[in-house]
């Protein structure tokens, strides 16, 4: 019926009906292919704009690194140019105590300090001139700034900044420093882009890798300059040369390479802090376009959107005949859920007994309800218990997750990708682990996925167990064995420790008893002739002759023995630390003379010639003369101990500019150089000479008199005056000791004010005990030693003079007291004594009330011979100070020294 209804309708209306159906079928594909165009045209601008973007973000992160690198190469010139401008006020000495710690913290590989002249030193102390430098100083020239790069010995890249110093607007030196630019790499910014972008620096003069970095796979590798690398992909040449000519214009473009089948996007900046460097980034096209091609993407679903829209609309005429099989699906999903639930209640019996929650998903609908089990933390989880969309749980879960663990959960767990692993052909998800914090404390959590599909329905499990007792335990034994592997490391430490002081240890016991076997010989040595010639005088009382070379023969011995004492008792000061120097004015002309006067006697005996010149502009000093003229009469002696007869020796003084560890208008500079053409030391004993201890073993060298201490105390000496002391010398041929010292220069006020030897003038020097002029003079001599009295009292005696004596520091105060005023010359006054020692003495007789209390001369005459304990003896009152063993000369000069204030 219905068939023969439908042909019997007239043909009008069948063509009728057709035409309004072809109708409305050309109106739907106009408007489809209208929407299609013009969706088609607004995707393709805005991607192009969006890419435009990401243009300008890669130019961004370009400018960004550069200026990263700019600001700490900006930190580094800053540093230098601080340490330039304290350098200003300082001598070289303290530059040079400075220079090192400024080169470790600033973290330079070498710093170098230059003077006008082009000199200067390292931070090692190591002498250098501007042109050992491996770049132009143009610092000395007023022109701080950066040189260009260069790869030392070692290969990597360097390059020079420098600084100058400048006092009062004059340029007198330079601070230069060498630096490895790769110290500039920094991961967080050359690796930008979420790591996928790399950043390099580059030379704008040859294209050479200043700051490098891994290429990936953008560029090939191993190559030496950039240009060499572009050389290589699909540009070749041609792209190299572009890049070369951007470089020398100091734009920032953009290149397009192409290496090994991927592309990637060559950015440029110019660094503001150094003009020859720029700044060079990578990145992967796919990740620059990875933003526009997102955008494009969600675009085409949005027209594909439109487009259906307009399909459904076009549909919606049939809707009315669809809703029965609707309802009919509806009533089908509610029969699955009712099953899915009975099957979620059986496996959640069997999942209790080994988890401690399970969140069953159905992928169809993604929803999902989260099961607690017993009263951990998830009982207290807010979206326990209730059917909620799965994308509501994954992100209120994220939330509870150490940063650390975001990207594994997202890849594991993200909606999208957790539904996509049931559609691909392998549904496994491995199992893992979380970290999650929360109110109840750190607890680590074991995730297992499975996934089913029964009766139409398709589900996904996760099994969640707290695992934070295992982990704990882990990390407690890891921590252990760590701790144990620490331990052994630090016992191991700890033995080698021990065993390089036990060989140092050996090693200086060594030494040393080689040193006491020597002392003891040469100490021996002097007795022996002391003693013999003292019997042999005595027995031969009645030859003057003979009893005068016996006592010639008993002074020479006695001399050097007291040599040998004054050098073992100097050493022992310098290895405890308490070496101190006295200063006092003295006049440098005059020491130099009195220091030849002391020495040309030894060189006649020997035949020898002795040269001496003495150039300096500042005479008149500050320093300890009697330290300085130790040195240098330890160096002559040494040239003329071992030069043979008839050899030369040559001693000059130099006023030098620079040269020493103080500098400025109040200080003076010199040099002190003895030469002589001797035996010379052999190239491998250099090292040591100053060493104490140690003599070289050599038949020559072992028949010198001499306990090897002598260049050891020379040398610490020096240091301690600030100075620094050098050798040459070749085996055969000689050798040339120098010493560089600064003293503070005496204002014109100062002069001749300092005690006995400042002036030069050294009275009485020469003059023997019978001529101490003295004569019709009376004493008071305190010792408490009736031997040094006895010998005192004759040497008085000898030269015309009266004495009187006290065995201790109260009788010479009482015996002063009681005189009459004017009957005591000077006191001669022992400083170690019983009931009151000398110091004490002096003190009581400078605050008597005696006429003669703050006028009398007092001399200290005493054992004690250090520095320090002739300052004790100023300090104390006294006028000056004659070490015993007592000599006339050295009598004669103390009482003839200038009277000090009281």
């Amino acid at each position: 019926m219905a068939d023969s209804g439908n042909t019997g309708l007239p043909g009008k209306l069948r063509r009728r009906a057709a035409a309004r159906n072809v109708l409305a079928a050309a109106v739907f594909l106009a408007a489809l292919m209208a929407a299609s165009f013009g969706s088609g045209l607004l995707i393709d601008r805005i991607t192009s704009s969006v890419r435009d973007i990401g243009y300008d973000h890669l130019v961004s992160s370009t400018k960004a690194v550069a200026q990263n690198v700019d600001d700490r190469l900006t930190a580094d010139r800053a540093a230098l140019s601080r340490f330039a401008d304290a350098a200003a006020g300082l001598s070289a000495g303290q530059i040079a105590a400075e220079l090192p710690m400024f080169a470790a913290t600033q973290d330079f590989p070498a710093v170098y300090v230059l003077f006008a002249d082009g000199t200067g030193f390292d931070a090692a102390g190591n002498p250098v001139l501007a042109t050992d430098l491996p770049a132009p100083v143009t610092a000395l020239e007023g022109e701080p700034g950066v040189s260009g790069d260069y790869f030392d010995s070692s290969g990597f890249m360097r390059s020079l900044i420098q600084a100058p110093i400048e006092r009062d607007g004059q340029v007198t030196g330079a601070v230069c420093a060498e630096l490895i630019p790769q110290r500039y790499y920094a991961e967080d910014m050359f690796a930008f882009w979420k790591g996928s972008g790399r950043a390099f620096v580059v030379s704008a003069d040859d294209g050479s890798w200043v700051v490098n970095g891994p290429l990936s796979d953008m560029l090939p590798g191993g190559l030496s300059t950039v240009y060499e690398a572009l050389g290589r992909t699909d540009g070749g040449q041609e792209l190299a040369d572009g890049l070369r000519a951007s470089m020398a214009s100091s734009g920032s473009d953009i290149f397009r390479v192409s290496y090994d089948g991927r592309t990637s996007y060559l950015c440029l900046a110019k660094s503001a802090a150094n003009p020859s460097w720029r700044v060079m980034t990578l990145l992967p096209a796919d990740e620059l376009n990875r933003e526009s091609d997102s955008v494009a993407a969600l675009l085409r679903v949005t027209q594909v959107v439109l487009v259906v829209g307009l399909a459904v609309a076009f549909a919606a005429l049939a809707f009315y005949g669809r809703q029965k099989q609707r309802r009919r699906i509806e009533r089908v999903k509610s029969e699955q859920e009712r099953t899915i639930r009975d099957q979620d209640r059986r496996l959640s019996e069997i999942a209790r007994r080994e988890y401690d929650c399970q969140v069953v998903i159905d992928l169809d609908d993604q929803t999902c309800r989260v099961e607690p089990y017993g009263e951990g933390m998830w009982k207290s989880f807010p979206l326990a218990g209730k059917f909620v969309p799965y994308r509501d749980l994954y992100e209120e879960t994220r939330t509870y997750l150490d940063d650390a663990d975001v990207p594994r959960f997202e890849e594991l767990l993200e909606p999208g990708r957790l539904f996509a692993r049931f559609q691909s052909s392998t549904s496994a998800v491995p199992q893992f682990r979380f970290h999650v914090s929360g109110g109840e404390g750190d607890v680590w959590v074991e995730c297992s996925v499975y996934f089913s599909e029964a009766d139409g329905a398709r589900r996904a499990c996760i099994m969640c167990k707290d695992v934070t007792a295992a982990v704990l335990a882990q990390q407690e034994i890891e921590r252990a064995g760590q701790e144990r592997e620490q331990r052994l490391t630090e016992l191991q430490m700890m033995r080698d420790t021990l065993q390089e002081a036990l060989r140092s240890a050996e090693q200086a016991n060594s030494a040393k008893s080689r040193f006491l076997s020597s002392v003891s010989h040469d100490i021996r040595t002097p007795m022996n002739a002391i003693v013999c010639m003292t019997d042999l005088a005595a027995q031969q009382a009645d030859d003057p002759a003979k009893v005068r070379e016996c006592l010639s023969e008993v002074s020479h011995s006695s001399h050097h023995l007291l040599d040998l004492i004054n050098d073992i008792l100097d050493f022992s000061k310098i290895e405890s630390g308490k070496l101190s120097l006295v200063p006092e004015d003295f006049d440098l002309r005059a020491l130099a003379d009195q220091t030849v006067a002391i020495v040309r006697p030894l060189c006649a005996e020997r035949g020898q010639t002795l040269d001496v010149s003495v150039d300096v502009r500042h005479p008149r000093l500050v320093g300890d003369p009697v330290r300085l003229r130790q040195v240098l009469i330890n160096l002559l002696n040494n040239a003329c101990k071992y030069t043979p007869e008839g050899g030369r020796i040559a001693f000059s003084v130099d006023e030098v500019r620079g040269a020493g560890a103080q500098e400025g208008a109040a200080y003076a500079s010199f040099r002190f150089v003895v030469a002589d053409n001797g035996i010379g030391i052999a190239a491998e004993n250099l090292d040591g000479i100053f060493g104490a201890f140690e003599r070289e073993v050599d038949s020559t060298v072992n028949a010198i008199e001499g306990t090897g201490l002598g260049l050891a105390i020379t040398k610490s000496i020096v240091q301690a005056m600030g100075g620094t002391i050098g050798v040459k010398s070749e085996r055969g041929r000689g050798a040339e000791f120098t010493v560089i010292a600064s003293f503070k220069r005496c204002e014109p006020d100062e002069g001749a004010k300092g005690p006995a030897g400042a002036s030069g003038e050294e009275p009485c020097a020469d003059a023997p005990a019978a001529v101490l002029g003295c004569s019709g003079m009376r004493f008071l001599v305190a010792d408490d030693h009736p031997v040094n009295r006895k010998i005192v009292g004759k040497m008085l005696a000898a030269a015309g003079a009266a004495s009187d004596f006290a065995e201790n520091g109260r009788q010479a105060v009482e015996l002063f007291e009681g005189s009459e005023p004017g009957t005591y010359d000077a006191v001669l006054m022992d400083v170690r004594m019983p009931v009151m020692d000398g110091y004490a003495a002096t003190r009581a007789i400078r605050a008597g009330g005696h006429p003669d209390a703050r006028t009398v001369r007092i001399v200290a005459m005493t054992a004690n011979a250090f520095a320090e304990d002739r300052q004790a003896s100023l300090d104390a009152g006294m006028d000056a100070h004659v070490d015993k063993p007592l000599e006339a000369k050295s009598l004669a000069a103390a009482l003839n020294s200038p009277l000090r204030r009281h």
